[in-house]
């Protein structure tokens, strides 16, 4: 009877100890494919906290409809495309744009911006220690960049870019060189003539966005309100005619707001033939723990970033139905704008951001979205930052 007990007790070990080798060997097999399949596809990976399919099923929804998880209808079984304008909101919806950035890529970007911000601190100390102020007591005079290194494409893109994972560029379209020397000037500096009509649109696409400490349905505790402020400085300081549209889009959802202002943008360019810049001003969301703020002149300010849609996917090449014929002047206009803000305030702009859509960018070479500070964010840091931007957005349009 001991001995059958034993045999039983050893047989019985035996068997759990295989059950055990096997489904381990199995979890091993299965975890490496599905690992590199994420790894690879970025199809399911918009964002790492966004990775809900699995499997066959998915690889078959994400092959036919390639920008499906893109573009955030994770809950959708089947979109049919009625017409250009239903496929531009299908990407649009649920993608909450540049407003929901992931904690990784948040997190690579201030890495990359304190890398940057300590080699331009370096530069100033080497360059820049005979900087006089000039034009009363903001501004100084300019620290001298090293602009001929950035002929090379990848240090370029290390110190001025952040490439969504969604979307490509080359160093044909980010030329340096090229970038610098593409005419921006407004019609009437380069005429010697009075303009006539608004040269500036700001509008918000997101005109339900506000900061830390926003007075609820105060709008001039928003960015509705900074984007006044940004009109007001723009022509009282520097003589340039604004036009501040605060119509509201995403009141009721934010999902179809781009697509929402289409509409309304085709209208007041129409009416208002003279405007030659259109800006769209936002305020990035970022996570709670994160404040986007550096020191100019002594005073807490809010760093901004300039943004560019692309129109063009990794996973699908260029989005033809979303063309941008004015995407060359687009990245040439937020790259100077970024050379004046590395030259004049070292450290308030974030690195340059593209991704993937278009963004209502193409209506003019000179448009610019702008995330001006994040909810984390107190209204006097963002009021802080907006001379600064109004600063280095007329010497770009002035050609100084």
């Amino acid at each position: 009877m001991r001995t059958t007990g034993r045999k039983r007790f050893w047989m019985g070990m035996i068997q759990t100890g295989i059950l055990l080798i096997t489904a381990g060997v199995l979890l091993f097999l299965f975890k490496i494919p599905w690992k590199w399949m994420q790894e690879s596809s970025p199809l399911l990976m918009y964002g790492s906290q966004r990775t809900t399919q699995e499997g066959l099923i998915s690889r078959v929804i994400t092959q036919h409809i390639p920008l499906y998880t893109y573009a955030g209808c994770n809950y959708v079984t089947a979109i049919s495309i009625q017409s250009k304008l239903t496929e531009e909101e299908v990407l649009l919806a649920q993608a909450r744009d540049e407003d929901v950035f992931i904690e990784e890529q948040q997190l690579f970007n201030e890495g990359m911006e304190e890398e940057n911000s300590a080699a331009r601190g370096s530069e100033q100390n080497k360059e820049g220690n005979e900087a006089e102020e000039t034009l009363g007591t903001d501004v100084q005079l300019p620290v001298a960049l090293p602009m001929e290194k950035y002929s090379d494409f990848d240090m370029l893109l290390q110190d001025f870019y952040v490439v969504d994972k969604s979307t490509y560029i080359t160093g044909e379209e980010l030329n340096a060189s090229k970038m610098l020397n593409y005419d921006l000037r407004l019609k009437d500096v380069k005429e010697g003539m009075d303009a006539e009509g608004p040269q500036v649109l700001i509008y918000h696409t997101h005109s339900q966005e506000g900061y830390a400490d926003s007075v609820p349905g105060d709008k001039g505790t928003t960015v509705v309100g900074a984007g006044e402020r940004l009109a007001q400085l723009l022509e009282e300081e520097y003589d340039i005619k604004v036009l501040h549209h605060t119509g509201e889009y995403d009141v009721e959802s934010r999902d179809y707001a781009y697509a929402n202002v289409e509409p309304q943008l085709e209208k007041l360019l129409a009416e208002y033939p003279t405007i030659e810049v259109v800006i769209d001003l936002h305020r990035d969301g970022v996570a709670d723990d994160t404040r986007l703020v550096t020191e100019i002149d002594g005073k807490r300010t809010a760093q901004f970033m300039f943004f560019n849609g692309l129109s063009r996917l990794k996973s699908a090449g260029e989005i033809e139905y979303l063309k941008n014929e004015n995407r060359e002047g687009n990245l040439a206009f937020s790259f100077q704008l970024q050379v004046k803000c590395m030259e004049y305030y070292p450290g308030l702009a974030r690195s340059i951001y593209l991704k993937g859509y278009r963004y209502n960018m193409q209506y003019k070479e000179k448009s610019l979205l702008v995330e001006l500070g994040a909810q984390t964010n107190t209204v006097e840091e963002v009021w802080n930052a907006l001379p600064p931007l109004a600063h280095v957005l007329s010497m770009v349009l002035k050609g100084e």
